[in-house]
C-alpha cells in the first residue's frame, strides 16, 4: 500500500490547482518549474492516478483531481488550525505580523504611522500586503486585515474602526474645459475616470449609481494611484476616498450635498491568532491608531465664503 502524501506534496498540488499553470504555481511557491512538474509527477505516481490534464492553456483537474482538491483543502485547514494554535500560545513580543490592507491605506498613510509602533516593539517585524480582496485569514495569508467589507466567515472576528468618506472630484483644468456640473443629471454629459477589477467592486459598494456613468469612461485602471492621478491630470471626473484626495489638494469636490458617500472600515483577525502577544499588540495598536486618526478619513468641513 502506498504511503499517504506528505503536506509538502499537498501544498504543491493546491498551488497548481489554484494557479492553473505550472509557471504561476512555481512562482507562488518559489520553486523552479521543472522541480514543481517533477513533484507533481511523483505525487500522481504515488497515488496511481492522474490529477491534471496538462494542455497549452494550463492545467485542468481530472475527476480524481477534483476529489483530491476537496481532501487537500480539508488537510490545509487542519494545518492552518495547528499553526494558529502554536501561534496563539506565543507569549513573546518578537516575530512577524502580517497585515493585509487596502492600497489607499498601505501605500503611505499606514506605513507612516507604523513607525511609532516599530519604536515601541523593535523585535516585531511587520509585513504589509496591499490587497483589495478579503485576505484569507483562515489560510494564514495574513494575521490582520483592514477591509471595507465585513467577513462572512463565522470563525473570523471583525471590529469596526472607522469610516471611509468618498466623493466625486475633478481637476480645475477639466472643469475649465468642460464646465462644472451643478446637478446629478449634468454628470451624464461628462467624462469619467473609472476603476477596474477589485477597486471597481469596492467603489460600487460605496456608490452603486456609478455604474450608470461607465459608458462615459475615458480612462480606466486597476491601480488606485493611477486613477486619482488621472483625475488630477484632467481626464475626467472620478470617485475617490477623502484620504486619497488629500494628496491632491487642487482637486475640486463636486456635488457634496448629493454625493456624501461612506463605507465602514473593519479590522479583521482570527480569534486564535489574537492570543499571540505580538499580533495582539499590533491589533490593539491599530485600534488606537484608527481612533486617533479618524478625522483623516473624512471630508474636510466645507465652508462658504
Amino acid at each position: 500500500m502506498s504511503a499517504a502524501p506528505e503536506w509538502s506534496d499537498v501544498r504543491i498540488f493546491l498551488a497548481a490547482a489554484r494557479a492553473g499553470t505550472l509557471s504561476d504555481a512555481a512562482k507562488s511557491l518559489k520553486l523552479s518549474q521543472p522541480t514543481l512538474s517533477r513533484r507533481l509527477d511523483q505525487l500522481e505516481e504515488s497515488l496511481s492516478t492522474q490529477l491534471f490534464i496538462r494542455g497549452r492553456r494550463g492545467l485542468t483537474l481530472t475527476n480524481a483531481g477534483e476529489a483530491a482538491l476537496t481532501s487537500a483543502e480539508t488537510m490545509e485547514r487542519g494545518a492552518a488550525d495547528f499553526a494558529r494554535l502554536s501561534t496563539g500560545q506565543d507569549p513573546s513580543l518578537t516575530g512577524t505580523v502580517r497585515i493585509s490592507v487596502l492600497e489607499s491605506l498601505g501605500g503611505r498613510w499606514l506605513v507612516d504611522h507604523l513607525r511609532q509602533f516599530h519604536k515601541c516593539y523593535p523585535e516585531i517585524k511587520l509585513e504589509i500586503s496591499v490587497s483589495y480582496g478579503l485576505a484569507d485569514l483562515v489560510r494564514r495569508e495574513a494575521d490582520i486585515a483592514i477591509r471595507m467589507v465585513r467577513p462572512m466567515q463565522n470563525d473570523l472576528i471583525a471590529r469596526k474602526v472607522g469610516t471611509f468618506d468618498f466623493g466625486i472630484y475633478a481637476s480645475p483644468t477639466y472643469l475649465e474645459a468642460h464646465g462644472t456640473p451643478k446637478t446629478m443629471s449634468e454628470l451624464d454629459n461628462h467624462d469619467f475616470v473609472f476603476p477596474e477589477g477589485p477597486i471597481y467592486d469596492a467603489i460600487c459598494k460605496a456608490w452603486p449609481a456609478i455604474i450608470r456613468y461607465e459608458p462615459r469612461a475615458v480612462f480606466r485602471s486597476n491601480h488606485l494611484r493611477a486613477l486619482i492621478s488621472a483625475t488630477a491630470s484632467g481626464f475626467g471626473i472620478g470617485l475617490h476616498s477623502a484620504i486619497s484626495a488629500q494628496d491632491f489638494p487642487s482637486l475640486v469636490r463636486l456635488l457634496p450635498e448629493t454625493t456624501d458617500l461612506s463605507a465602514p472600515m473593519w479590522l479583521i483577525s482570527h480569534p486564535d491568532v489574537r492570543r499571540s502577544a505580538r499580533i495582539r499588540a499590533a491589533y490593539d495598536g491599530l485600534v488606537t491608531l484608527f481612533s486617533e486618526q479618524a478625522h483623516v478619513f473624512r471630508h474636510p468641513i466645507e465652508t462658504s465664503e
